[in-house]
């Protein structure tokens, strides 16, 4: 007897651990060209910040685009990623992890093994939908390639691919 793939689907689950250096970072460093956090402003002078003696300042070191700082790009690509960590901060949107699964059934054994694909991690959760369907099929594809490799036709691939699209299996 064969095995049978009984279920096909694509999941996105929370990227607990992102890499959101490319955003940029906190810091205690009163750095110039680092952003207040508190304020939103630019600290220029940080001998004012350093004589206030503040308990607790945090400051934002934006990666800016790798723009200059203290150009007209730096300031405008620092705003954005101290804009966007701050909204990553407040739990407006998360980074998640788009992943195609596969469960496998094998009628000798009665055991079910699940495949996957190799998963994109690190997306931003609110992403455009077309970019999302894009990263989705990308998975897909990618399973499509490990279920053809471990023996299954492509019509039963494609079976499992349109009852998944069709709603018969739950995503």
């Amino acid at each position: 007897m064969r095995n049978h793939l009984i279920d096909f689907k694509v999941v996105s689950k929370v990227d607990e651990y992102p890499d959101i250096s490319f955003i940029g970072e906190y810091t205690d460093t009163p750095d110039q060209w680092n952003i207040v956090a508190d304020t939103g402003e630019f600290c220029i002078d940080t001998t004012d910040f350093l004589l206030k003696k503040r308990s607790r300042l945090r400051f934002f070191k934006p990666y800016a685009g790798g723009a200059l700082p203290g150009t007209p790009e730096y300031k405008k690509y620092a705003m954005q990623d101290f804009q966007r960590m701050q909204a990553y901060q407040n739990h407006d949107f998360c980074f998640i992890g788009i992943i195609a699964k596969a469960q496998i059934w094998n009628p000798i054994t009665e055991i079910i093994n699940v495949v996957h694909s190799g998963g994109i991690w690190g997306v931003e959760s609110d992403s455009n939908k077309k970019y999302l369907e894009t990263l989705a099929n990308e998975q897909i594809d990618q399973l499509k390639t490990e279920l053809s490799s471990l023996g299954f036709g492509s019509r039963a691939i494609t079976y499992a691919i349109k009852r998944y699209y069709s709603g018969e299996i739950e995503a």
